[in-house]
């Protein structure tokens, strides 16, 4: 389980759909909810809002975009 409360600006994480997504900030009125981007192609990105824990808010979906944990650059 990851804690996005340790995170910083430009951290690489990897989200349980196994793409790459980018930690941007906390939110300005509670230091639990996180931002990150997550790149769907050349132009297309998606928006990620999270609880400290990596669960996504505002979403119907599968919770695919959820965050797992760090992204290990592979060798």
């Amino acid at each position: 389980m990851i804690n996005l409360n340790k995170c910083k600006f430009g951290d690489k994480l990897k989200t349980r759909k196994g793409l790459m997504a980018v930690y941007i900030c906390h939110g300005i009125s509670d230091k639990n909810t996180h931002i990150c981007v997550v790149g769907l192609g050349a132009f297309d990105y998606e928006k990620i809002v999270g609880d400290r824990n990596g669960k996504t808010y505002l979403r119907n979906d599968d919770d695919r975009y959820g965050i797992v944990g760090k992204w290990e650059d592979e060798k």
